[in-house]
């Protein structure tokens, strides 16, 4: 008579096809919205990774005044500790993106300290004046003509030379190469005088004219113009990479050597839509790296916290599962199903997503989790599992929210109990007299007489 009642068959299978196709359900349900929603997630979140990929800037070094890729108020550096803003740092795409920039800005300063370096080593003292220095023409102007042959009584070969004080070259000589340091040199070729030197003679013959009116030679004209064009040779790959707009100065055969240019479809500066038109090529080829690789969860933003609700929600019909499917194969013994069980459940699937969202709110409060938005390596802030784990265990959210409580207000909280029946024994009154006599067959068989003729008495 003790033994428990046998479980329905129908009614059990009937059940437990209806959990899996519930669970089921939700899990598409659940993956349908985070792909059909991607488009609204990424716009939502187009500000922040954009803020984030403008902290990538070309600065000059404030002490030797090269170029770098910098990434805030920090130079560069290729680690893999270093997550960036929004994590874009670890991010092997990303990474491609900003080494092949850092490459081509270390190539340019080389570049750049070379050629400096070179002319600045064709200088040499005047042997006329110490207060002057030359420098051979073909240093300034590879192409210039920089020797003839003269005739008449004076026949033999003529050098030409720029010509500048000691002083305006001391001024440039103990800088250190940068862009700066290149335009001082412009600027000292542009004011230097052309000089002819005759072989065999020790004077310097001064060419041209420099009046009122400003008029140079046109070799110095000329050398002015190769040192600047060559200037922009060299800032060309930078300057197609991170000047605005990029097309200025962007070339197909160099930027598809470095970093890749605009493709052909695309309007004035490689910008498909007017949003991009402010934007240098580096960093729109960042921010759509870092578009691409946003991950499937929602770690940013208003959206954290749908996140956090439906990965609850998932965890609460992840557990029934798991639950009745052991109960379901027998692996717990004495178990039988029972209906008030899936009520149970539906109940905490209403309430486990909102302990998630406060247990996970307060927890960000108190510092104990940080809820960093991150790109691609979303587990590092902790809100995916931690949402997911408050609702495979939906008792946890409730335990920690009510010892959370008396901590904070230092007094045990009475929780809430429903009224218990608690029914009265009614004694049996063959057992007990009211007299409180001894139970004997006399008094039976005395009682049995009163009622039987209690008829006749009334």
């Amino acid at each position: 008579m003790n033994e428990p009642p046998r479980p329905r068959w129908l009614s059990e299978h009937w059940h437990a096809i209806g959990w899996l196709v519930f669970a089921s359900v939700a899990l598409v349900l659940y993956v349908w919205v985070h792909k059909s929603w991607r488009g609204d997630y990424i716009e939502h979140i187009g500000p922040q990774v954009a803020d984030a990929v403008e902290l990538y800037v070309l600065r000059p070094n404030v002490v030797t005044g090269a170029l770098e890729l910098r990434v805030g108020d920090v130079p560069y550096t290729f680690d893999r500790h270093d997550q960036g803003p929004l994590g874009i740092g670890t991010l092997p795409e990303a990474r491609g993106v900003l080494t092949r920039a850092s490459a081509i800005v270390e190539r340019y300063n080389l570049a750049l300290r070379n050629y400096i370096d070179g002319i600045m080593d064709g200088f040499y003292p005047s042997p006329n004046n110490q207060h002057h220095m030359l420098v051979p023409l073909s240093t300034v102007n590879p192409n210039a003509v920089v020797k003839e042959r003269s005739s008449g009584s004076n026949q033999g070969e003529n050098w030409f030379v720029l010509r500048v004080t000691v002083e305006s070259f001391s001024h440039v000589r103990h800088e250190y190469p940068n862009e700066q340091t290149l335009d001082a040199l412009i600027d000292l070729a542009r004011g230097a005088e052309l000089i002819r030197i005759q072989q065999g003679r020790k004077n310097e013959i001064v060419l041209g004219t420099d009046g009122t009116d400003g008029t140079k030679p046109n070799e110095v004209v000329q050398a002015v113009g190769v040192m600047s064009g060559k200037r922009a040779d060299l800032r060309k790959a930078v300057n197609c990479l991170f000047e605005i707009p990029a097309s200025s100065a962007c070339e197909r055969p160099p930027c598809n050597v470095f970093a890749g240019c605009p493709n052909a479809e695309d309007g004035p500066g490689g910008a498909k839509s007017p949003k991009a038109t402010n934007e240098t090529l580096f960093h729109r080829q960042l921010r759509r790296v870092v578009e691409r690789n946003i991950g499937f969860f929602w770690v940013s933003g208003k959206y954290l916290w749908y996140e956090i609700m439906m990965l609850a929600a998932l965890g609460v019909v992840t557990r029934k599962l798991v639950l009745f499917a052991a109960d379901y194969a027998g692996v717990r013994a004495n178990r039988i199903w029972q209906p008030r069980e899936s009520i149970r459940t539906l109940m905490q699937f209403a309430v486990a997503p909102v302990f998630s969202l406060v247990i996970i709110w307060i927890l960000t409060l108190t510092h104990i989790i940080s809820v960093k938005p991150l790109i691609g390596d979303v587990w590092s802030n902790g809100t995916v599992p931690i949402a997911f784990l408050l609702g495979l265990f939906p008792l946890l959210g409730y335990n920690v929210l009510h010892g959370l409580a008396e901590g904070v207000f230092g007094r045990k909280v009475v929780e809430e109990k429903a009224a218990e029946a608690k029914p009265v024994e009614i004694p049996d009154p063959s057992s007990v007299p009211a007299d409180g006599a001894a139970a004997s067959f006399e008094r039976l068989r005395q009682r049995v007489r009163h009622h039987a003729t209690a008829v006749l008495r009334h």
